[in-house]
């Protein structure tokens, strides 16, 4: 389905798993398919990710994690045990958001003429028609933008008003243009239905539209989509909630971002302070649950996975936070460098560390870090699930990081601290869960304002010396 990424996102939002999803087609038609598989491809096509997401629907464990049977790492084992199973299974599998060929046969899917005698199908979402053409489609879905009429209607809905419900009635005419700008993309008009859902009077009206026509024309298609959603994240009143809003963008796109986690990098960061002085952890983290709620009730955040549990980014809102963050337009003290979930062996771009606030590199396969980073503006480093191949922090990493507020170094096979970590003075949230830690270095000690330092899982850590938290 061509340009189908909100449709096919729109099923996904009707159900709470992929359970459900299987659950859904079986009862629409008695043996239709024994299995249903759902697979988010993304922009960075991971054939190992598709292969694990596939084969957790099939009963197989993911590495590192113990529920079902363990799925093989080699590559052409993967391939092989896939190939097998679903072979034996009448399957539809849904692939969702792709953005270039996907080698069916190097996953592991088979789609001979055996299997489309037995009725399995595979159906993707794409916004290239030219993904089509490369993947052999044998039937193309075009998913054209709303008509006027559809977006007026989902613009109302939005807004929570009725044909009968606009007084003066001249402003419905703004409200229609309004919309109109939106240009038919769905979760454009729902960001800004939503944010507009609140405005009565007529100035308010007017001054939203002129701020909609001053987006120029000439600044290229995928920018002009970008700066509809910023006009949403604009109307925040709450300067926290949009600087937790781009927060999320450090996760890897399509992921689902748990709450607490989340939230407690927040806290961290101390975007979540109501005083001059920091609230109690209890107090920011319930301050950390209404900004999850303001952000959803704007639509820029999603409920994901399981819901209380998990959040997750429409790819357009995430696009737009990496947009403004990426150090191009006025947001030159607040830059991201994110390079999540790429599969990457090296750091990419070591020197543009000197101009960042955050980097996210989790759930990475990162073998070397830089040994003396200059990175004076660095408010947060995310490394962690870098499992496979991170042993080791080189003496002299942290010893410029004056600023470094939130470190997760969790998921890796990290055995030693650098002693250095004690220079990191304005540290509040350190986490070094599930790593091959033996010893907490006595410099933690001058980490005077840490707040959380999280130690799930280091089963090797045998040693915590009295200097290490005696000042904690």
């Amino acid at each position: 389905m061509v340009g189908a990424e909100e449709t096919l996102s729109e099923i996904r939002r009707l159900v709470d798993d992929d359970e459900s999803i299987n659950n859904e087609f079986l009862q629409r038609g008695s043996g239709r398919f024994d299995l249903v598989i759902w697979v988010t491809v993304s922009k960075e096509l991971l054939i190992p990710k598709v292969q694990e997401d596939i084969a957790v629907r099939l009963g197989n464990s993911r590495p590192g994690q113990s529920q079902g049977s363990p799925f093989p790492e080699n590559l052409e084992d993967r391939m092989n045990t896939l190939v097998r199973e679903l072979s034996k299974k009448k399957f539809l599998l849904l692939l969702d958001d792709l953005w270039e060929k996907l080698d069916l046969g190097a996953v592991g899917v088979p789609f001979s003429s055996s299997s489309i005698r037995n009725g399995s199908k595979i159906v993707f979402t794409t916004r290239s028609e030219e993904v089509c053409i490369k993947m052999d489609a044998q039937r193309k879905v075009k998913v054209s933008f709303l008509d006027q009429a559809r977006s007026w209607e989902l613009f109302c809905q939005k807004l929570g008003k009725g044909e009968d419900q606009w007084d003066p009635p001249s402003v419905r005419s703004l409200a229609e243009a309004v919309a109109k700008k939106c240009g038919g993309l769905p979760i454009t008009l729902i960001t800004v239905g939503q944010a507009m859902a609140s405005v009565t009077t007529r100035g308010e009206w007017e001054k939203a539209l002129m701020d909609l026509k001053m987006i120029p024309t000439e600044i290229g298609e995928m920018k002009e989509v970008l700066s509809l959603p910023k006009f949403s994240f604009d109307r925040l009143k709450d300067t926290s909630a949009r600087e937790c809003l781009l927060y999320c963008a450090l996760f890897s796109e399509d992921d689902d971002i748990g709450i607490i986690e989340l939230i407690d990098y927040w806290v961290g960061e101390g975007l979540l302070h109501s005083r001059p002085y920091p609230d109690s952890i209890d107090r920011a983290r319930n301050r950390g649950l209404g900004v999850i709620t303001s952000l959803k009730t704007a639509c820029l955040l999603e409920d994901g996975e399981v819901k209380g549990k998990h959040v997750k980014l429409h790819d357009t809102v995430r696009e737009m936070a990496l947009w403004i963050t990426g150090g191009e337009g006025d947001e030159k003290e607040n830059v991201f460098l994110v390079n999540s979930g790429e599969r990457l062996w090296h750091v990419p771009t070591p020197e543009r560390w000197t101009e960042v606030r955050r980097i996210s590199l989790m759930h990475n396969e990162i073998r070397v870090l830089a040994e003396e980073p200059r990175c004076p503006k660095l408010q947060t480093l995310l490394l962690h699930f870098n499992y496979s191949h991170l042993e080791e922090i080189p003496r002299g990493f942290f010893q410029f990081m004056p600023r470094l507020c939130v470190l997760d170094l969790s998921i890796t096979k990290i055995r030693v601290l650098p002693p250095e970590i004690g220079s990191l003075v304005e540290l509040r949230y350190l986490d070094l869960s599930h790593t091959h830690l033996e010893s907490l270095p006595m410099e933690v000690g001058r980490l005077t304002k840490l707040r959380q330092l999280r130690l799930e899982g280091t089963f090797e850590l045998t040693s915590i010396p009295c200097e290490a938290v005696s000042s904690l």
